[in-house]
């Protein structure tokens, strides 16, 4: 009797940790507005970037050129981020144990300084911009592939527009568009916001882990009580 006490005791402590336990935040950002040039890969979203709250601090960055398609590469790509104070420092890092497809420069500014020009694709607080050739000074961020990239000092929240804005999410630079036989094209895409996107809730491994062990020794145990 006590043990059975004690296992559903430790059932509700289970569901109760599973449900009140802070979950991480994934924000899909998705570049399908054609801002400018020609009209790159055959499926939109060209380019997407989903964005994580990690358990240790700060943001996964998962930048997505698998739309992309043939020749195709990523000369820099743009965010905004939104509610920080001037005293944010944000150095980017790569995920443990992860060997980047391509070589790429970082810039951060907090004012929002970054972007093309005095064109609306401007006043960006982040900029990548990566490898433009295949030769020894690094590899391209081409069609069919991904980077993961780690954000400092930041939240998935950041990446919010505030309510009711409208502007740009994101933008990026694609190169390599064939347009003929002989000549490559280019295209800068965006991801335009009306609607600030909502984040979808996302249980941490260790959590679910955690939970469905409680649940499976408890129903291990009332099988034999049964039986």
């Amino acid at each position: 009797m006590k043990k059975e006490k004690f296992l559903s005791r430790t059932l509700v402590l289970l569901v109760f940790l599973f449900l009140f336990t802070p979950r991480l935040e994934a924000v899909p950002i998705e570049l399908n507005f054609l801002y400018s040039g020609a009209t790159p890969g055959d499926t939109a979203p060209w380019l997407t970037a989903d964005v994580s709250d990690r358990s240790g601090g700060g943001v996964l960055l998962l930048l997505d050129a698998r739309n992309l398609t043939g020749t195709q590469f990523v000369g820099s790509w743009f965010f905004n981020l939104y509610n920080l104070s001037a005293s944010t420092v944000v150095l980017p890092s790569f995920e443990a144990g992860y060997i980047p497809p391509a070589l790429f420069a970082f810039s951060f500014s907090p004012s929002g300084g970054l972007g093309l020009g005095t064109s609306p694709l401007s006043g960006f607080e982040i900029e990548f911009n990566f490898a433009s050739s295949n030769n020894g000074n690094g590899n391209r961020f081409t069609a069919g592939e991904t980077l993961r990239v780690i954000l400092p000092e930041v939240t998935a929240s950041s990446f919010f527009p505030p309510p009711d804005a409208e502007g740009y999410l994101s933008a990026a630079h694609i190169q390599g568009i064939s347009l003929d036989s002989s000549v490559d094209g280019s295209a800068w895409i965006a991801a335009r916001s009306t609607t600030p996107p909502r984040p979808q809730p996302v249980p941490e491994p260790s959590t679910i882990l955690f939970l469905a062990l409680g649940l499976t020794v408890t129903a291990g145990f009332l099988r034999r009580r049964v039986s």
